[in-house]
């Protein structure tokens, strides 16, 4: 039984990098290796290592498991000749992780080692799926893990790769390489990775970006647009995103502020000049951005706020340290709609969104008999609305849409939603950095929904009920989302435009940056769309049962005279609101009620 074996090695200088960001640069060395052992045992759920005739795994590297004893009485189930062992789930964080599997696949690819070899483990129960992305980017994949049988395979010949940096000259050992040395990336691995997943020279790098790390979701409006103001795009969040997509967000990124947060930032993929300021709540500042951003060869900085990070209306002095403010103009962004009875909020609709910027509107009739025709064809929306025709209820009228959009606007975004979905960001228009900042990472991009209603008492205040400038109750729980996407892509929506396939895919989360839906408004509307749904139904026979159900069922109940009670019954009972908004279910929001008010506003002035 021979080894372990050291059977491939690289020592790489890496001159002067810090190893931690407030101190001094340290001159340091990359050392590479593969371990061969052959004829051994490996546990696939922890990926330790057993010789031969030996109860306590091996110590391979500090990325995998040693002092294990071997599970009894499991014996190997299977049999590999060769394989190679990444560190499927050695890292701290999800940054680490697939960074170190990355680094890891690399020493492997350079040692000759993948070349017929399988890669030993299972995927880690709830492992990130980026972790798929990167063993693909080394034509890698990992079993899939079996409902049934051992967990231990024998193999044959087993390569692991390991990975460290030293002080230049110091000789350090695998063995004695402290924990820090995680960061142990070398240049030539950064530059491989980087043109594995930005395989076409990205554009300049024009962009001012604040990645405010776990403080994300709790970024307030007046930060949101303080940060606009200093002319800088929040980063989104790219955790459920494509590797590739996430890349070249940030490769449009010349200047980087960013909240420590090690998951969050990733200077990798950073133009070659740009800048990065990282900012700590205290002295304990790890290294590993600054050393990565040493790699790179980018400037870099690093705060200490005394205890607390700095307060977003403090970013605009951090972020002229990385740039002067500059905001690439968007793509133009249009809206694609079909309409169907909704002649009671499609002027506020309308005046909405073209004041938040949209820049036009192709809107499909579906046979409404409400007025609603003739709004969309009034000399006030001229140049700004350009119909469809209707290709009929079987159709895919989405899919027409887009077609339909994409040769009229091949290089701008469309926004898929019904006229009772209103789009409100926390600047009021479409220079929001959230939205920009997800535009500019994807090719698709899925924005949170949330049902907006009122109280039973106001459906009662007068004889038609509430109107949208009413709706000021929200439901705490997201509804499904709606889809933009790049015209210029690709990228397809389905039919209710609920969900987006193709290209890279950002799904937005929050409240600052989501639609706002009013499905029930007043009782004439509500009637006038049930009425109507059943005459298009009865006159469409062929259609499966399931099809509009919830329109069916509204149809049954106006046939037994109830729909009044049930259109008072879509709205909240006033006794118990209290206890829903005390239970977290509903919250007060008078987003809808003031763009409503602001939108009347302006037809007035416009008139």
């Amino acid at each position: 039984m021979a080894g372990p074996t050291v059977v491939h090695s690289v020592v790489e200088p890496l001159g002067a990098v810090r190893l931690v960001p407030t101190a001094d640069p340290v001159d340091m060395e990359y050392v590479a290796e593969v371990l061969r052992i052959d004829d051994c045992v490996v546990d696939l759920e922890t990926q330790a290592v057993f010789r031969r005739g030996q109860d306590t795994a091996v110590r391979t590297s500090w990325l995998h498991a040693w002092e294990q004893d071997l599970p009894t009485p499991d014996l190997p189930g299977s049999y590999l000749p060769r394989g190679v062992l990444p560190a499927l789930g050695g890292g701290v964080n999800v940054f680490y992780l697939l960074m170190e599997v990355a680094a890891g696949l690399h020493v492997a690819a350079s040692a000759g080692s993948l070349d017929g070899a399988d890669v030993v483990g299972w995927r880690p129960v709830g492992a990130d799926p980026r972790l798929d992305e990167v063993l693909a980017l080394y034509g890698c994949h990992v079993r899939p893990r079996p409902t049934r049988g051992g967990r231990l395979v024998r193999v044959a010949e087993l390569a692991v790769p390991r990975f460290w940096i030293r002080e230049a000259g110091s000789a350090t050992s695998h063995e004695d390489a402290p924990r820090w040395a995680a960061a142990g990336y070398s240049r030539t691995f950064l530059r491989d990775l980087r043109s594995r997943l930005l395989p076409l020279p990205p554009p300049p790098g024009d962009r001012l970006a604040f990645d405010p790390g776990p403080a994300r979701d709790r970024s307030g409006a007046m930060d949101v647009v303080a940060l606009r103001d200093a002319g800088a795009l929040v980063v989104p969040d790219l955790t459920t995103v494509a590797l590739a997509a996430g890349a070249r967000f940030y490769a449009d990124v010349r200047g980087l502020v960013a909240m420590h947060g090690e998951s969050n930032v990733n200077v990798v993929f950073l133009p070659d000049d740009a800048r990065v300021e990282e900012v700590f709540p205290d002295d304990e500042a790890p290294g590993q951005f600054g050393l990565l951003a040493g790699l790179r060869g980018l400037a870099y900085e690093a705060s200490v706020g005394g205890g607390s990070v700095p307060r977003v209306p403090e970013m605009p002095a951090l972020l002229s340290r990385v740039g002067a403010p500059s905001l690439a103009a968007g793509p133009p962004t249009y809206l694609l709609t079909g309409v169907w009875d909704n002649a009671d909020l499609l002027e506020d609709w309308l005046a909405h969104h073209r004041a938040m910027g949209f820049a036009g509107v192709l809107a499909m009739d579906f046979g409404s008999t409400d007025g609603s025709v003739e709004i969309l064809g009034a000399s006030r929306w001229e140049g700004f609305v350009e119909t469809v025709p209707f290709p009929g209820i079987t159709a895919d009228h989405t899919a027409v849409l887009v077609e339909v959009a994409r040769r009229r606007w091949p290089d701008g975004w469309g926004l898929l939603i019904d006229p009772d979905e209103f789009l409100v960001t926390a600047t009021g228009d479409l220079t929001d950095p959230v939205l920009g900042g997800a535009v500019a990472a994807g090719d698709v991009v899925t924005l949170p929904r949330f049902h907006m209603t009122a109280t039973r008492s106001t459906a009662l205040a007068s004889d038609q009920g509430p109107s949208i400038a009413d709706l000021g109750l929200r439901l705490v729980a997201q509804d499904q989302g709606k889809v933009m996407l790049s015209l210029s892509s690709g990228a397809e929506a389905s039919l209710s435009a609920h969900e987006g396939s193709g290209g890279s895919h950002i799904v937005l989360t929050g409240i600052s940056t989501c639609l706002l839906h009013a499905p029930v408004r007043s009782y004439g509307p509500f009637a006038q769309k049930v009425a109507h749904a059943a005459s298009t139904l009865a006159a469409n026979s062929h259609l499966d049962a399931g099809f509009a159900w919830h329109w069916r069922r509204w149809i049954a109940i106006a046939e037994d005279g109830g729909l009044d009670d049930e259109h008072v019954r879509q709205f909240l009972d006033d006794e118990e609101l209290a206890a829903l908004l005390d239970d977290g279910v509903y919250v007060h929001d008078v987003r809808l009620i003031d763009l409503a008010r602001a939108a009347r506003a302006q037809r007035v002035e416009t008139s």
